[in-house]
């Protein structure tokens, strides 16, 4: 019986996961996004309202795209410009960012 609850538990985490993407690319379906920036906005659901590991930083988006730091750069300041990411608080070498959820 345990395995059971176990499994609806994990089920009921993957279909959570499933609306909370839905929900978002609701809100931001009109952003048009090359296939990399899609891949990370994609990933950022996953991780939930709270954060990817502290954020999205410029070092996680080269590392997860393979681009130079100066276009990750590029990159993060214009989805935030498309209002799907924003600046958590910090600054200098801790910037990060997160999903613009609202």
């Amino acid at each position: 019986m345990e395995c059971f609850s176990k499994a609806i538990d994990r089920s009921e985490l993957i279909l959570s996961g499933v609306i909370t993407k839905a929900n978002f690319w609701r809100m931001h379906s009109q952003s048009a996004l090359s296939q990399r920036r899609r891949k990370v906005i994609n990933t950022l659901p996953d991780a939930g309202p709270d954060g990817f590991g502290g954020g999205l930083a410029t070092r996680k988006y080269t590392s997860m795209t393979k681009v130079s730091k100066p276009t990750a750069f590029r990159e993060i300041n214009r989805l935030i410009e498309l209002g799907l990411l924003k600046q958590n608080p910090g600054k200098g070498r801790s910037v990060s960012y997160g999903l613009a959820w609202s």
